[in-house]
């Protein structure tokens, strides 16, 4: 390869690196504002706090998991998931304030923190895509059970207006 070739090949690099930079910052500006979005939509309570604290969203090129992000402006949860069977009691610290009734968990967990299981679901994804692409989770196995059983949002809104946020961004 000749000099002009490759300082051809050096700008083309360039370029490319600028525009990956670039990608980025947008992604993670919607990796944010969906966060928020589900933060705001999110029609369940907050007992132990790990469902709304363990929003997040993956950022991953030709596969690989790039970065994740998440809202560390909130409080964390009091304490690790309430697993099936397992009751607070009235009057317990909850993530909203106090509990005025008990409260029993109605789904199997891990009983860990959910911004754990979270990290851990996107570190293990790999969604089929070449380059960039934007997987969002919860950490909580029972966010499914909320949505299903109980009719309350947990992503449901803000996956049906990403579409939204997206176009606000471009």
């Amino acid at each position: 390869m000749d000099s002009i070739e490759k300082q051809f090949q050096a700008g083309i690099d360039k370029a490319m690196a600028i525009r990956d930079k670039a990608y980025m910052i947008w992604l993670t500006t919607l990796c944010y504002k969906l966060i928020i979005a589900a933060e705001n939509n999110k029609e369940y309570d907050n007992i132990t706090g790990n469902t709304v604290t363990s929003y997040a969203c993956g950022i991953y090129e030709n596969s690989k998991l790039i970065k994740v992000v998440t809202d560390i402006s909130i409080p964390p949860p009091v304490r690790v998931k309430l697993t099936e069977g397992e009751t607070m009691p009235a009057g317990s610290v909850s993530y909203d304030g106090y509990l005025k009734t008990s409260f029993t968990g109605s789904v199997p967990t891990d009983q860990r923190y959910g911004d754990d299981y979270s990290w851990m679901f996107l570190a293990n994804f790999r969604p089929n895509h070449k380059g960039f692409a934007i997987v969002m989770t919860t950490g909580t196995e029972y966010s499914l059970y909320l949505e299903t059983a109980k009719h309350l949002d947990v992503l449901t809104k803000t996956f049906n207006d990403a579409d939204n946020l997206i176009n606000g961004l471009i």
